[in-house]
Formats: C-alpha cells, sequence, structure tokens
C-alpha cells in the first residue's frame, strides 16, 4: 500500500513537473519567442522626424500624443541610426537591407534605378503569401526608382517624371501623411480578412518647408513677424552658417526655396525666428500624429491588433538651426551628425512586453529583423537582424554602426557644385565623420575626419581628432574596410 501511494506521489510530481514546464514554455513563448508567422506588418515613416522632439522622450511640448501611446506598449530603441541623411537612399536601405553604396541610387536626376536583381523585403513577403501596398507621399519614393513598384498597391502623391519634379510648387498639403492615410484606411478595411499583409504609409509632413495648418498659433501662438519672413519654403544652408551680431542680435543668413528650380532667396533669421521656425516643425508632427492616430485606432476597430506588428521610424533627421545649419542638402559637410543621423524607432508587437534598448541598430537592420520575426528568409541583406536582441538574448547584435552615401549635384544646383562623399562609424561613445569633396577636373580636392566623444560631447561642439589621433586611425580603418566589405556586388 506504501509502494502504491508512494507511486502515486512520484507520478503526481512528474505531472506537476510537465505542467509546470509547459507553462514555463508558453510563457516564454508568449513574451519572447512568439511564433509570428503570417502576423502583419505595418511600417509608418515620417520623413525628417526627431526622436527628441517627440514627448515621449520628455520633450517639453506634447507634439505627439498618439505616438507617445504607442510607445507605451512598444520596443523603443534609443540608439537607431539611419545610414544616410536624405530620403532616396535611406529610404532604399529601409527596404533592401542594404548601404547605399552598394544598392547605388543616391541621386534623383542621374536616372539611378534600383537593380532588379536586388530583392526587397516586399519581394520576399510577397512570394510567402503576402499581400503588399504601399502608400507615400511621393518625391524619393515615386516608383522612377525601382522601390515602390515592387509593392503589389502603389499610390503616391507626388508624381516625378523622366527624372524630373513632377511638380514645382510646395503645396501645403502635398506628399504629408494626412494625404495618404485616408486610402490606407481603406486600403486595410478591403484587406482586413485575407492573406496576411504588408503595409507601408508616409508623409513628408517632418520635411521642409514647414507649413502646419495653424501656422505657428499651437505652439508659439505670441511670434510676431515683423520682417515678413515668408516660412513657406524650403529654410537651408549650404553649410552650417556663422551668426552674426546686428543690433546687439544673433542673425543667421540662411535661404529659402519656395519653387523647385527658382534662384533662393537670402533671408535673416534672428534667434526670435528660428524658435518660430522649430516651433512650426513641432506642429508639423502634432499634425502628422493624429494621422498616426487615425491608422492606429483603425487597427483596433478592425480586431487587427493581436496579429499585426506595427514599426514607426524615420528615414533619417533634420538639422534646426543646430551648429548654424539648417535643413541637409545632400552628403554635404556637416550633414552627419547626430540631429540628422538618429532615427527614432518604434516598435510594437502583439504580446511582447514593453522595453528600452540602447544597443545600437541601423535602418539597413529593419528589413532582416521583420523577416526573421516572421520566419522568412532574408539572408542577402547587409544588415543584421536584432530579433535575436527582442527576444532577450545576452549576444551583441552590433559593435558599431555605419554610415555613407554620394552626393552629386545637378547642373542647376544653387547650393552644390561639387560631388561629395560622407561617411560615419559610431562605436561605444566615439563617433568618426569623414567628408571628402571632389572636383570633376581636380578630383579630391578637401578630405576631413572629424572625431567626437558622444558621452562628454553630445552636441557634437568640438571634434577631437587631433586629440585622440589613435583612435581616428583605429576607426579610420574600420570605415575603410567596411566599405571594401559592402561594394561587393555579391552581397545580391
Amino acid at each position: 500500500m506504501d509502494s502504491l501511494i508512494g507511486h502515486r506521489k512520484n507520478l503526481l510530481v512528474l505531472i506537476f513537473i510537465i505542467i509546470a514546464f509547459a507553462g514555463g514554455v508558453f510563457f516564454i513563448k508568449k513574451y519572447f519567442y512568439s511564433n509570428y508567422n503570417n502576423y502583419n506588418i505595418i511600417v509608418i515613416s515620417l520623413t525628417s522626424l526627431r526622436p527628441d522632439h517627440l514627448s515621449f522622450n520628455n520633450y517639453e511640448r506634447f507634439t505627439s500624443p498618439n505616438i507617445d501611446e504607442l510607445a507605451k506598449q512598444s520596443l523603443i530603441f534609443r540608439n537607431a541610426y539611419s545610414v544616410s541623411s536624405w530620403t532616396l537612399p535611406s529610404g532604399i536601405s529601409l527596404f533592401t537591407g542594404l548601404y547605399p553604396f552598394s544598392h547605388e541610387v543616391m541621386n534623383r536626376h542621374d536616372g539611378s534605378y534600383l537593380n532588379e536583381k536586388i530583392p526587397t523585403l516586399m519581394d520576399r513577403l510577397e512570394k510567402a503569401g503576402y499581400e503588399t501596398a504601399a502608400f507615400t507621399g511621393g518625391f524619393d519614393y515615386d516608383p522612377i526608382f525601382g522601390l515602390t513598384n515592387r509593392f503589389k498597391k502603389n499610390f503616391y502623391s507626388a508624381p516625378m517624371s523622366s527624372g524630373k519634379w513632377g511638380i514645382t510648387d510646395y503645396d501645403n498639403n502635398f506628399g504629408k501623411i494626412a494625404s495618404s492615410t485616408q486610402k490606407a484606411i481603406d486600403w486595410l478595411r478591403a484587406n482586413q480578412n485575407s492573406k496576411p499583409f504588408f503595409l507601408f504609409v508616409q508623409g513628408y509632413d517632418t520635411h521642409c518647408p514647414f507649413t502646419p495648418k495653424e501656422g505657428g498659433k499651437i505652439f508659439d501662438p505670441t511670434y510676431e513677424n515683423k520682417k515678413n519672413i515668408d516660412f513657406s519654403g524650403c529654410i537651408q544652408t549650404r553649410r552650417g552658417s556663422q551668426s552674426k551680431e546686428v543690433n546687439s542680435e544673433k542673425v543667421w543668413q540662411v535661404f529659402s526655396v519656395a519653387k523647385i528650380g527658382e534662384q533662393p532667396n537670402a533671408l535673416f533669421l534672428t534667434e526670435r525666428d528660428v524658435m518660430h521656425l522649430i516651433a512650426l516643425y513641432d506642429e508639423e508632427i502634432y499634425e502628422a500624429d493624429k494621422s498616426v492616430g487615425n491608422i492606429l485606432r483603425t487597427i483596433n476597430e478592425l480586431g487587427l491588433s493581436q496579429n499585426t506588428i506595427i514599426i514607426l521610424l524615420a528615414e533619417h533627421g533634420d538639422y534646426l538651426g543646430e551648429h548654424g545649419q539648417f535643413m541637409r542638402g545632400g552628403s554635404i559637410r556637416g550633414t552627419f551628425g547626430e540631429e540628422a543621423m538618429r532615427i527614432p524607432l518604434i516598435i510594437s508587437i502583439p504580446d511582447a512586453r514593453p522595453k528600452i534598448f540602447d544597443q545600437f541598430v541601423s535602418i539597413v537592420d529593419i528589413a532582416p529583423t521583420i523577416a526573421d520575426i516572421l520566419g522568412i528568409n532574408f539572408k542577402t541583406a547587409q544588415g543584421i537582424s536584432f530579433y535575436p536582441l527582442i527576444k532577450g538574448s545576452k549576444k551583441k547584435t552590433r559593435e558599431a554602426v555605419y554610415g555613407g552615401s554620394i552626393f552629386e549635384p545637378s547642373i542647376n544646383n544653387f547650393f552644390f557644385k561639387e560631388k561629395s562623399i560622407t561617411e560615419m562609424v559610431r562605436e561605444g561613445d566615439w563617433k568618426l565623420i569623414k567628408e571628402a569633396i571632389f572636383n570633376s577636373s581636380k578630383g579630391l580636392i578637401e578630405e576631413e575626419y572629424k572625431l567626437y566623444n558622444l558621452q562628454k560631447d553630445p552636441d557634437e561642439d568640438d571634434s577631437v581628432a587631433s586629440d585622440y589621433q589613435y583612435i581616428v586611425e583605429d576607426l579610420k580603418e574600420k570605415l575603410d574596410n567596411w566599405r571594401k566589405s559592402i561594394i561587393s556586388k555579391e552581397d545580391y
């Protein structure tokens, strides 16, 4: 009898262990290793959006209430970087997982077209049975560059023709996310019960010119435009503009381009004018956030929240007067600073607990990461999947982030006449930027390396390259090796 009782006890213990193990496996799967096969993917991009101007990042203005709500339930990557300071090369990198030097689509006017042999994330997903659709503001997402035409459904509000801008005016609603949101929502409703889908929605709200509907009244109602400055054009500088003292007041000379192809107008901005420009930018975020909110509410209304992964990001940031720099203007000197290269990256995954990551990730990592989450092969990418990081692996996915691209201005470019190549590497607290300028007849005419310790100098005010030459040499070698490794055509 005692033997029988003992056997029963052992059996009960065994059953308890099995149940506990199964529960543990369920917990691990639920929170770390969920099977996300056939989950929907929605990627939302607000071009030129800076993470430090989102209110959940302790920004002084309440710019992004809907994005803030998304962030509360998401994975936040505070050290996400782009690979270029403007949209065309970065957007191609986002969907190919390749660096600009490899996919070679970096300039609008030279007939650049994504090689059809290069697979994109959309191609991989369509083969896996996904419906794919893109609703964008056009510009650098026009199918003329060979990217968005890879989506099965492609809507864009800014057509181009023969490599030239289809329209000349910067219209207030031109290319903004609001012009695409309702069409994207209609597509969502029509496809909610069919195949799993991959949806891309993008807008240029936070890209210059900053023309919010309220005209600055939300965040800067007391501003008096005494000099009748026209803020409706793209306000920019060729390089960092040095301020001058005028009547005991700092003044920056900038240029405004209201119509593409026309001569820029010179403007002189005071500190108060710059503050208003920033307020206009912040209001653009606030307006775009409403469209993001409409998309998120639609996802909930349609019951898609439990099987849809949502990613919000930007292709690059922008300058709002830091170091006298306004806008970016291609791969020119001074445009690979943190303001332009650091991007927001928010990922909402069903059943994944909210978490903040400080590890380095790159925009080229996003396509392979999405594929990895879905269990789809995308090994041709140069990017590195950071899904192991999401799952809690202690293994580092990256020791460093890299960026680099070539800018060749068109003949009628008023700001830039020379070809330029800008590259960067960020490893630990150190960041090295290489800037090279080329002349068509003389070749390389100028080259400079800048080194920053971002822990001590987060605003990149002072290059310490001359003081830490051994670090410059070390990072320079890594930058050279990186570029050599990614130019290989074998990557695709």
